[in-house]
């Protein structure tokens, strides 16, 4: 009987080329209402696969909301920015949202502000360098930012750039020259 749910799990793969996902339903799944990202720039995925296209790479520390497994255990589906999308289980852990993490018994303090530690530093419209200078309409000039200038942060991480907020409008920072607080 085993093998048979397999092989037809196997077919519906093949057949319609879907991610398969199981729901957790158990006691501690549903204690564990969110992930919690261990590692550093991980990345999220569209599927539960290294072949799949990434969405973005998230920072250690960053919640998001559980929504099941993949069926082979390797990748923990969840929303995050109103997306389904998948993080492999080796970099995120379970947590409980209500009560904090799994090992510290405590939820950390999301990171909403990308301090600046450099000078003349420029947004651009997009994470990476080949993306143009963010320009403010209203003088046709880049926006520059200094030593000690609080960007907000929308917590995504792509490329090595912060995805942030000035003014209203999204930008990209490098985090090569800002700190997360």
């Amino acid at each position: 009987m085993r093998n048979r749910s397999f092989i037809v799990t196997l077919l519906m793969v093949m057949l319609f080329g879907l991610p398969m996902v199981q729901t957790e339903s158990s006691a501690s799944a549903l204690r564990a209402e969110c992930v919690k990202v261990t590692g550093q720039n991980v990345r999220l995925r569209y599927g539960p696969g290294q072949e799949y296209g990434i969405y973005c790479q998230l920072n250690k520390g960053t919640i998001l909301t559980y929504l099941g497994k993949s069926y082979d255990n390797n990748w923990y589906r969840v929303r995050y920015q109103g997306e389904e999308l998948y993080i492999s289980r080796d970099f995120a852990s379970l947590c409980d949202c209500n009560g904090g993490g799994v090992n510290n018994g405590s939820q950390p303090r999301q990171k909403t502000k990308c301090v600046v530690h450099a000078k003349h530093l420029r947004l651009r419209t997009g994470p990476g360098t080949n993306y143009d200078y963010f320009i403010w309409v209203e003088t046709g000039k880049p926006v520059y930012f200094n030593h000690g200038d609080v960007l907000d942060y929308l917590g995504v991480t792509v490329n090595g750039f912060y995805k942030v907020s000035y003014m209203g409008r999204i930008c990209w920072i490098s985090s090569d020259y800002c700190t997360l607080k």
